[in-house]
């Protein structure tokens, strides 16, 4: 049992995540309730009033994950699983034509392309014809402490995400 992906064609904006949580699958949706993604896309105008993924086309947007298989911790996945996930998010991309790829932080972007980022927002990169910009992984995590990025400069980077 998994999540099903939420696509259509021509998106303005596929949210990539590595894979989903267990809690996730067993609720039946990205990003259960408890988790401050919806909060920061209402906050970022992308969304307004959206409190999980059942509305999230009719902001012209979708979620899909680069492996589809839940776990506790992405540390789980082999690599075969990372590259038959490539393959098949970058099918997906060539079918429906998203304008922007966003990856939920940087650990998915080097996933996918296998290569470090330097910095979150906009990249160099292309899929196909889609822009590719990085979010910060919108749950709390050991990388904000460090870093001390607060919730305000997630909203603030996804604000430039829906600015292009």
């Amino acid at each position: 049992m998994t999540l099903e992906p939420i696509w259509t064609k021509d998106l303005d904006i596929v949210f990539v995540g590595i894979n989903p949580r267990s809690e996730s699958v067993e609720n039946g949706m990205y990003f259960h309730e408890n988790n401050s993604f919806w909060s920061q896309l209402n906050e970022s105008e992308i969304t307004s009033e959206i409190t999980d993924s059942k509305n999230m086309l009719k902001y012209n947007i979708g979620i899909d994950n680069l492996v589809h298989r839940p776990t506790k911790s992405s540390k789980e996945l082999s690599k075969k699983e990372y590259y038959d996930g490539r393959k098949e998010l970058e099918q997906k991309i060539l079918e429906q034509k998203p304008k922007t790829v966003c990856f939920l932080g940087k650990k998915a972007f080097r996933k996918y392309f296998k290569e470090k980022p330097e910095n979150h927002g906009w990249q160099k990169e292309k899929i196909l014809e889609s822009k590719v910009f990085i979010a910060y992984v919108p749950k709390k995590n050991k990388y904000d402490s460090k870093m001390n990025i607060t919730e305000k400069d997630k909203i603030n980077k996804l604000k430039e995400l829906k600015s292009q």
